[in-house]
């Protein structure tokens, strides 16, 4: 069973929602009542249960809901969870976290549901609120957690002291019978003077607080971005001591869940369905060109499915080999990889977390490369963002790319970005000029770009390495120049590695990334190679008169 798996149909006002709140709550007890069979009475199992059950928190979810626990296998992002959780909330500082995982992985059920049961059954928290996108989610969730309490009857016979309904028992609030507080909102909504009696909120869970519609819209990230900082954050007490945990899916490359966990103070844990991608992905390529090459009709749809799985399980070695899966036992890598088929950008949004800006991101879909080729020609760029015009601590950018000069296809063979001191980048570009051999380098020399220019030529020279580099293009529009990459990576002329994670992730959300000196040396790249890689006919002065004697094509006007 999964948390709040019964929908409940829409309503008009609150009252008829409340109706139907008590019809999921009966649905919920008695799955409960079939599913929850009451442990055998035993005082010295309950204590040992209990006992463990207070620093143990998986077997807190094994033991007390066998109905959330269909599987004794649990996902990495689970796994996590059973340890990181009880980590921060007894940890003596206040934990700021955000917990990203795949859709389907149950993450309101093993955080927010039984992270909160957990906490009241044991005692460890006075003051608990519960955030999600809208209150009747929230609802749904406290009546889960209402249910649990009143009708579980294992926890009724381990923690009998919290058991029962308390003396406050409503839609969105409820004070337990171990006088443990828990209340509910909606993004959004006014929070302000959350307490329960001395005690102010001491753990926050904020769960998929945004949706598929209004992550579409900055103002509405803007709002939800604001009302975790200002007032969820500001529900602590002077003196700190709450806890918050931020789970769901990222639905926008800026969506308010990725802003506020680049805060400083958050921290940010990301799973995926594949955590690891295949080594062989060429052999996956081969494969989707086989699933999807069936026709509009079923009949073609059935045999070209059939034909791949037979591909699938000729090559099953080489095809899973470095693969690395959140969850094999419920997802094996096939069915991911069927899921990928059918929609790219939907998995990977939903299983990658790997959600672009919108529609008209100039790079949202990418084209990869595989395997190397014998007859690439080199070339390099390098943008090393030490302008007076670049951002605060930008990254630098060192790219090789590997031309095939009959196709004009480049190959991005070495996508070099991350933050360095000029004495690295040079040494860095020199090493990949001696591995690869480029024919020309384009260098940006702007301002004092230009010393790390000269200096670079210089050192490559004392090394014995020929340096065949070419000043960058000055004074152009970088933004113009960038988007004019777009058709060419569209039409499979510029490829990527999947290895070159940084370069992807700005090309993919560009302009919203948070650099783009990546994409900017790409387009330096591009420039060079297409400059540089045309073949020159040579024919000397005397050759071509004596050709003209020979020819009489001579005209003295005589």
């Amino acid at each position: 069973m999964a948390s709040n798996e019964r929908a409940i149909k829409e309503v008009s006002n609150w009252r008829e929602f409340e109706e139907e709140l008590a019809k999921l709550g009966e649905d919920i007890r008695n799955t409960i009542e079939l599913e929850c069979a009451a442990f055998e009475t035993d005082a010295a199992a309950s204590k040992a249960r209990r006992e463990r059950a207070w620093n143990d928190y998986e077997f807190f979810c094994r033991t007390y809901f066998p109905h959330y626990v269909p599987t004794p296998y649990f996902s990495l992002f689970q796994q996590f969870v059973f340890k990181r959780l009880p980590e921060m909330i007894d940890g003596p500082t206040d934990a700021r976290e955000v917990h990203e995982a795949p859709r389907g992985e149950a993450k309101s059920t093993y955080e927010t549901q039984l992270g909160t049961l957990w906490c009241i059954v044991t005692g460890r928290k006075h003051m608990i609120g519960i955030f999600m996108n809208i209150l009747e989610q929230a609802a749904e969730m406290l009546e889960s957690i209402k249910a649990e309490l009143d009708s579980n009857p294992r926890l009724e016979m381990d923690f009998p002291e919290a058991c029962g309904r308390g003396r406050v028992w409503q839609a969105t609030t409820i004070i337990t019978a171990n006088n443990i507080k828990v209340r509910i909102g909606g993004t959004g909504k006014s929070i302000r003077g959350m307490k329960h009696g001395p005690h102010r909120p001491d753990l926050i869970f904020l769960d998929d607080l945004e949706n598929d519609e209004n992550v579409r819209d900055k103002a509405q990230r803007d709002k939800t971005e604001s009302f975790v900082l200002k007032a969820v954050i500001g529900l602590a007490g002077p003196q700190g001591g709450m806890d918050v945990f931020w789970v769901g899916t990222s639905l926008h490359y800026d969506a308010a869940i990725n802003r506020v966990s680049r805060k400083p103070g958050w921290r940010r844990r990301i799973f995926k369905s594949i955590m690891q991608w295949p080594e062989r992905l060429d052999l996956w390529e081969r494969w989707e060109g086989i699933y999807t090459s069936g026709a509009d009709d079923d009949e073609a749809k059935e045999a070209a499915e059939a034909e791949a799985l037979a591909f699938y399980h000729a090559n099953k070695a080489a095809m899973e080999a470095g693969a690395v899966i959140s969850w094999p036992e419920v997802r094996p890598l096939y069915r991911l990889m069927c899921m990928r088929a059918s929609d790219h950008d939907a998995f990977n949004q939903e299983q990658q977390n790997e959600a672009g800006n919108d529609d008209t991101a100039p790079f949202k879909t990418l084209q990869f490369w595989v395997d190397r080729r014998n007859d690439w020609i080199f070339f390099g760029s390098i943008d090393p963002s030490m302008g007076k015009s670049s951002k605060a601590r930008d990254p630098s950018a060192i790219l090789v790319g590997g031309l095939d000069r009959q196709r004009m296809v480049l190959d991005v063979v070495e996508a070099d970005v991350c933050r360095r001191v000029p004495d690295l980048i040079i040494n860095r570009a020199i090493d990949l000029q001696v591995e690869y051999g480029c024919v020309t380098w384009s260098v940006e020399a702007i301002a004092f770009q230009e010393f790390l220019y000269t200096e670079l030529l210089k050192r490559a020279a004392l090394r014995g390495v020929p340096f065949p580099a070419v000043p960058g293009p000055t004074g152009r529009d970088k933004t113009l120049a960038i988007l004019s990459l777009q058709p060419h990576v569209a039409n499979q002329k510029i490829r990527v590695h999947r290895s070159q994670a940084t370069l992807i992730e700005q090309l993919k959300f560009y302009p919203e990334a948070d650099h783009d000196d990546g994409p900017d040396a790409l387009e330096m790249l591009w420039r060079v190679a297409t400059q540089f890689s045309v073949e020159w006919e040579y024919t000397s002065a005397a050759t071509a008169r004596r050709g003209a004697t020979n020819n009489n094509d001579w005209d003295d006007d005589d």
